[in-house]
């Protein structure tokens, strides 16, 4: 593929709009892979982690557990959103990866 059919640029509000949809999209939208194992990572430790302690202390502690499971849940996916928009903010004149095209996304 030569330069001219590769010419478009990042946009801001498809990193935004696809780390809405999931987290860590955005992140694979802007090339950080890294980041996208890192936020699926914490993501699922934070579900598995609450869901193992809120089934230890069922009698007790099962709402203060899995309230705060989904707090840190939410934290993570609103950071992530937020990142995906700065970082696009700032590759904005970098064209996209070769792995990053429409069909990935559907």
């Amino acid at each position: 593929m030569n330069k001219k059919e590769n010419n478009i640029k990042r946009k801001t509000w498809a990193a935004t709009i696809t780390g809405i949809i999931m987290p860590g999209l955005g992140q694979v939208y802007n090339g950080e892979l890294l980041k996208v194992a890192c936020i699926f990572i914490a993501s699922v430790l934070i579900a598995f982690i609450g869901l193992q302690v809120s089934i230890y202390f069922i009698d007790k502690l099962i709402f203060p557990i899995i309230a705060l499971s989904l707090i840190l849940y939410l934290a993570i996916y609103i950071l992530a959103i937020i990142d995906a928009y700065i970082e696009s903010r700032k590759k904005m004149n970098n064209i996209p990866k070769s792995y990053i095209t429409a069909g990935m996304f559907i």
